[in-house]
């Protein structure tokens, strides 16, 4: 029985879902160096949802060596950038995924986006 990549994701989203329930998103940066977090339970999170947090603890984005994070293709450092961090329980082991501006996959950023506002909470 051939089982195509729609099976084998729900799955693997389903190997996530018992695996890892809390999911850590931290922001900080910006021009006044501010700070802003956000909890959340993966079985609250919508199936896309789910699916880019498999897809990215599956398949995590290369790391840049010091090297390449300097090289002239890398451009000028940003000034007033954001730092976006992913923290995973996956089983007794903790994931840290970490990302700049520049190197945040789209569909990530938009979690971001939804889950963690602008301006910090207070």
């Amino acid at each position: 029985m051939h089982m195509g990549l729609g099976g084998k994701r729900n799955i693997l989203s389903t190997f996530l879902k018992c695996t890892i329930m809390k999911i850590k998103l931290k922001k900080e940066g910006g021009f006044m160096g501010l700070s802003s977090n956000a909890d959340l339970d993966l079985d609250k999170l919508s199936d896309a949802e789910r699916d880019i947090i498999s897809d990215i603890m599956t398949n995590p984005p290369k790391s840049k060596t010091e090297d390449e994070a300097d090289s002239p293709e890398r451009g000028m450092p940003m000034r007033d950038a954001f730092s976006y961090e992913i923290k995973m329980k996956k089983g007794p082991k903790y994931v840290t995924l970490k990302f700049d501006d520049k190197s945040i996959p789209e569909k990530v950023y938009k979690i971001f986006q939804k889950y963690i506002s602008d301006t910090p909470s207070v």
